[in-house]
């Protein structure tokens, strides 16, 4: 049964008025089975002096919704401030030993009243103008990291860096995490901004790991780069207790009935273990396909963060809340079609953690449209048993694969729902041995056959040898080295000698000379296929242009597209950046950001950028 905790404490209510109780609209059967003391349960329901609608939009966290100024201006007043910090330290002494139990995890009382006391600090938080800062922050934009393309190692013309043994597309370049380069550089220096990143870093509810420690640190060189000195002390994370066991509250009256249960834990969705990785409650969404309601009640955490393995729902169909004023019905409407109309209550039934009250969803939540786990469905597909293929080159595969596939894998099969060993083997027309001789991990029972997972099916094969001297792919992968033919295959199939079968661009396989992408007529760059200038008949130039060739007029700063480019150091900075710590070590005068280079590594023309010492070149005044 889900906990009665967790629906008072997020559910924003339909009710406006001036004051609120946790704990009105239920009765004391309710009261009771929270298992807390009478003293405790007495303190918990203590009348708050606060709006009761946005103070329930502040506990339920801040980002769920957006605050308008007439929120904010609701709440935040020096009345309910008051009347929260009282009640705050009547529940801290009067709930001191007691728990509740929040979406299956046990933690303190007090959880509650801090929900409160965080939200509204967030909320009302301002800085010596007295603008209300977390109204600003909700037009603030950033950027994300600076990233590779997921997929640019698996086509046939990849950039070299993807033969690097080391190399791994999912790494971020340390350097570009910081949050220096995220956000616009006048944002480091906004009294607001840095009081909003430390509100965040005080909350009760924040645990330690890697996000964590990141948003330390960004805090830290923030500090560090706008001369400031905001102290601060993150939590020591105890609200969290465990998990709960299956005793009930022991009645003060009445005949007690004992009756003995066993849990067994068991997970019935996704286990998703710690990772390293740093993504948000949206991110994880999207990377296990469940929605961010379901992931917010299984870390327990507003930023979903999490220690220790989760038991996720399975997945499902993901869609992304964009519009206001979005309700269950409007939404199950919207997801329906010919051949499946889906009710308001199958929908919720979908998300019963959804964020917000059906009548007015949070935006940017994402939320299934689709029964966790999928539709069931009959299977009325005869497959066709298929023979072995043979194989030239080595396939990439689209999902990860397990330790124990061959490497030189000439064909990958994609693991789906319901597969089995035997279905893998009857699609790719091999044996069961060979199944298992392609992908050693696999064991006699075929019980570790990984969901969206790639397994390997055929080895890469040899390649024939030209006998009429036809070859590559339209002659069945035929090479010509070693026949009377020629040393070389061009790209036209006919086996040859000489730069006409060998040369940059001519080649397919063989003694080619040159890269696949050379060029062969001095046309280079994004406008003519990614032809490269590594023919040395042409120059080692790329120009912006798309023609190769030597000389400033193709090398140099701004003129070089790619290829042996002169370094670009100095000159004037066209982003804002200067100074040593970007790229090209850019000056500011003469530029239209100001003539002064920051200590920070921004252009400028205030005291901030030129007096003293917070001026590293340019205009600096004393």
């Amino acid at each position: 049964m889900r906990s009665k905790i967790l629906v008072w404490c997020l559910v924003v209510a339909g009710r406006v008025n001036a004051v609120f109780n946790v704990l009105k609209g239920y009765d004391d059967t309710v009261q009771f089975n929270m298992g807390i003391t009478t003293k405790c349960l007495a303190a918990m329901n203590k009348t708050v002096n606060c709006d009761d609608a946005t103070a329930n939009m502040a506990a339920k966290g801040v980002d769920e919704n957006y605050w308008y100024k007439e929120n904010i201006t609701t709440l935040c007043t020096s009345q309910c401030q008051s009347s929260l910090n009282t009640w705050e330290k009547i529940v801290e002494l009067d709930c001191a030993t007691d728990t509740v139990t929040q979406g299956g995890i046990v933690v303190q009382a007090k959880t509650v009243s801090l929900q409160y006391i965080h939200g509204y600090n967030m909320a009302c938080l301002q800085n010596s103008a007295k603008d209300w800062c977390f109204l600003e922050s909700q037009e603030w934009s950033g950027s994300d990291y600076v990233r590779y393309d997921p997929e640019m190692c698996l086509y046939d013309d990849s950039p070299e860096i993807c033969n690097q043994e080391d190399f791994d597309v999912d790494v971020i370049d340390p350097s570009l995490q910081q949050i220096t380069g995220l956000y616009a550089s006048s944002l480091y220096y906004n009294e607001c901004f840095l009081k909003v990143w430390r509100q965040r870093l005080i909350s009760p509810f924040l645990v330690p790991g890697n996000w964590t420690q990141y948003r330390i640190d960004q805090f830290d060189a923030l500090q560090q780069n706008c001369s400031t000195s905001m102290a601060y002390s993150t939590s020591a994370a105890t609200l969290y207790i465990g998990t709960p066991n299956a005793t009930a509250p022991t009645p003060t009256t009445g005949v007690i009935v004992s009756t003995p249960i066993t849990i067994v834990p068991t997970c019935t969705g996704q286990i998703v273990v710690v990772s390293e990785a740093i993504a948000d409650c949206n991110g994880l969404s999207d990377m296990y396909q469940v929605s961010t309601g379901d992931l917010k009640v299984a870390t327990q955490d507003a930023f979903c963060e999490f220690d220790k393995p989760l038991c996720l729902p399975l997945a499902c169909e993901i869609k992304v809340i964009t519009t206001y004023g979005e309700t269950c019905e409007s939404l199950a409407v919207q997801i329906s079609n010919s051949t499946r109309k889906v009710s308001a209550e199958q929908f919720f039934g979908w998300n019963s953690n959804i964020q917000g009250s059906c009548d007015d969803l949070a935006i940017d939540q994402r939320i299934c449209t689709s029964p966790p786990g999928g539709h069931w469905s009959t299977n009325v597909t005869i497959i066709a048993p298929t023979t072995a293929g043979s194989y030239y080159t080595t396939a990439t595969p689209l999902y990860p694969t397990q330790s124990g596939s061959v490497e030189n894998c000439g064909r990958y099969v994609e693991i789906k729902d319901g597969d089995t060993c035997n279905l893998v083997c009857l699609i790719a027309g091999i044996t069961f041995a060979a199944l298992q001789k392609l992908n050693t991990y696999l064991n006699p029972d075929c019980t570790n056959l990984w969901l969206k997972s790639s397994v390997c099916v055929g080895e890469v094969s040899p390649m024939p040898v030209s006998q009429d001297g036809l070859c590559g792919p339209e002659n069945s992968y035929a090479i010509c080295k070693g026949t009377t033919f020629g040393s070389c295959c061009s790209v036209h199939g006919s086996c040859g000698n000489g730069a006409e079968f060998c040369g940059p661009g001519n080649c397919f396989s063989g003694d080619c000379t040159g890269s696949p992408t050379s060029t062969t007529n001095g046309t280079c760059g994004p406008d003519w296929g990614g032809l490269t200038c590594d023919n040395a008949n042409f120059g080692p130039c790329c120009s912006i242009y798309g023609f190769c060739g030597e000389g400033k007029d193709f090398c140099g700063p701004g003129q070089c597209y790619s290829g042996k480019c002169d370094p670009d150091i100095g000159g004037p900075s066209i982003t804002g950046e200067c100074g040593p710590l970007f790229q090209g070590n850019k000056t500011c005068a003469g530029t239209q950001f100001g003539a002064c280079c920051s200590q920070g590594g921004y252009c400028g023309s205030s005291d901030d950028y030129c007096k003293g010492t917070n001026c590293y070149s340019g205009a600096c005044t004393n």
